[in-house]
């Protein structure tokens, strides 16, 4: 497993700001993967977005 570093959280931040990707809140945030790990997708800048924990919990391990 590989972690994130400090600078890359804060370039998400700036790429999709502070608020869920999919409804718009800016409470209760974490990031995601829009390609889900399990399937193959990569801890980058370019498969993470902030998305609610309603919202990511819902998802689940689904592409969308």
């Amino acid at each position: 497993m590989k972690i994130r570093t400090f600078f890359d959280d804060e370039k998400v931040k700036m790429q999709s700001g502070l608020i869920c990707n999919y409804c718009g809140a800016k409470e209760n945030l974490s990031l995601d993967h829009l390609f889900p790990r399990k399937f193959g997708g990569k801890d980058n800048i370019e498969n993470l977005l902030y998305v609610c924990k309603s919202c990511n919990s819902s998802k689940g391990k689904k592409t969308y």
